[in-house]
């Protein structure tokens, strides 16, 4: 639905993928890709590393999944998305255009004592 939307705002000639699987798959191959972590339906823990294997939240002891008896599959009561911050930065980087507007803030800083972007603060 969102991809119909955007089809009908871009002129004609647009390379937008037609379906949501094939969006996906370009996302995927630049390398901007997420990480799915189980959560607590009650935000308690993550269950992720010592808690990686765990089936029942250690604190409030809610159930991990909820399963479905049709077709008997585990689905995770909650899940977290995980966006790395290195792989996104390093993609930013690649391109001579993007690396000229990422460093403007060290490169071409006005410093005349007026505050008119976040750089210009002392944090």
């Amino acid at each position: 639905m969102l991809l119909e939307l955007l089809k009908e705002a871009f002129p004609e000639g647009e390379t937008l993928p037609a379906t949501y699987y094939e969006a996906k798959k370009v996302v995927r191959n630049l390398g901007l890709g997420y990480d799915k972590i189980h959560a607590c339906k009650h935000d308690c823990v993550l269950f992720w590393k010592e808690n990686e294997f765990k089936n029942k939240c250690p604190e409030c002891n809610t159930p991990r999944y909820v399963y479905d008896d049709g077709k008997k599959k585990r689905v995770p009561q909650k899940v977290l998305r995980h966006f790395p911050l290195i792989l996104r930065l390093q993609r930013l980087f690649i391109s001579k255009k993007t690396v000229v507007d990422m460093r403007w803030h060290k490169d071409k800083l006005v410093n005349d004592g007026v505050l008119r972007h976040p750089a210009d603060s002392e944090a």
